[in-house]
């Protein structure tokens, strides 16, 4: 809950009774520390504690594969003599610790350096450009896929335009009118909104992902470089049908909010690839697969589609929209054409340098660092 005071915003939780601390203490010694060479006047020693149980506790079986998502037997092992005797992991009263010393040592706040945000604030075209249609015209296509470590997009150029009902008559269905026409149907639920549904109503038909690929088209209409096809056994154009998310049903009378009547094709031929770096691909991640139930499902296919490129005869890749910049790199990319723009800063990226050295918690527990050399091995053992 938000409260207002004096234009100042404060936000209450009821985990936030600890505030954070004015300033943060680093150790001037945080730098010697060598688990070669022990400090002079360093002390080791041991503190012995019991644990009460006021409430019930539960440690889920780590010993369990991660995958095992039945798993509910409280943490344990088997004995010799075939018995289970069960424990609290160290991990579990260790990490516990550790926060407490954060707190009593002044620590420093601890930020995930993959967490990343988006935003498609549509009334703001200063925050969300994507909204222009200068922008608009900028958007490529193409498709996500593993390359080894790493990933990349193969561009396929400026998207086509198909409408619905193209694609109904070119399927021999009226799935689309059916499910996503305006016909006092009522508003779409959160999953009908997905593109996940859109393709499990054509799996239903038992139309496989290779009967929406290497299509051939002519174009209907060239309008402000909307490129509007239509399907043609004879035409010059060949291409893959996309489909993305709807946010309602669109109106047979088409004019300024009939909602959105057209899906998309890819262009099938590929002119250039763009390198995606794991540590990028992961930042986007964080903002696709962190979403609700129906959320979820819709990253489980994109994911499939990144990691199997072109199962079953479908699409040699996810299917992305993207930007690039003057050098020719991925700008940003998403899932749909006016897709979730993320902050040009990650909330890691706001922290002040000076902040990043070891606190006392680092100096005790240890720390992994990404360069090379500069991780600690911790000093406490549970």
């Amino acid at each position: 809950m938000a409260q207002s005071d004096n234009n100042i915003t404060k936000v209450t939780s009821p985990y936030n009774f600890v505030p954070l601390p004015d300033r943060v203490f680093f150790p001037d010694w945080a730098e010697q520390i060598s688990h070669d060479v022990p400090f002079s006047d360093g002390v080791s020693g041991k503190i012995h504690i019991t644990l009460v149980a006021e409430t019930p506790i539960f440690v889920r079986n780590g010993a369990a594969s991660s995958a095992d998502e039945k798993e509910t037997s409280f943490s344990h092992y088997a004995a010799p003599d075939g018995s289970l005797r069960y424990f609290l992991p160290a991990t579990s009263i260790k990490g516990q610790v550790r926060s407490v010393l954060e707190i009593l040592s002044f620590g420093k706040m601890r930020l995930d350096e993959k967490a990343m945000f988006a935003q498609r604030e549509w009334d703001n075209t200063q925050l969300y450009e994507l909204k222009t249609p200068k922008e608009q015209q900028k958007i490529r296509c193409g498709y996500l896929r593993r390359k080894g470590e790493d990933y990349e997009i193969a561009d396929h150029g400026k998207p086509w335009r198909i409408s619905q009902k193209e694609i109904d008559s070119m399927l021999g269905t009226d799935i689309f009118e059916r499910y996503f026409c305006d016909k006092g149907n009522g508003k779409l639920t959160d999953e009908q909104k997905t593109a996940a549904y859109k393709y499990s109503l054509l799996e239903d038909l038992g139309l496989r992902p290779g009967q929406l690929t290497d299509l051939t088209f002519s174009a209907a209409s060239n309008k402000n470089g909307k490129v509007v096809v239509k399907a043609d056994p004879s035409g010059d154009r060949c291409g893959s049908i996309v489909l993305t998310g709807s946010p309602d049903r669109w109106k047979k009378i088409r004019g300024k909010d009939a909602g959105k009547f057209y899906e998309f094709v890819f262009p099938a031929n590929s002119v250039d690839n763009h390198a995606l770096s794991s540590g990028i691909f992961d930042h986007y991640k964080f903002i696709y697969d962190r979403a609700d139930e129906n959320g979820k499902k819709e990253w489980a296919r994109i994911r499939r589609l990144i990691e199997e490129p072109g199962a079953d005869g479908g699409y040699p890749g996810a299917p992305v929209f993207f930007r690039v910049d003057d050098k020719g790199a991925v700008k940003d990319f998403g899932f749909a054409l006016l897709y979730k723009l993320p902050y040009r800063r990650t909330p890691f990226a706001t922290l002040r340098q000076d902040t990043l050295r070891p606190d006392m918690a680092d100096c005790l527990f240890g720390f992994i660092s990404k360069t090379p050399g500069e991780s600690l091995k911790g000093r406490v053992f549970f």
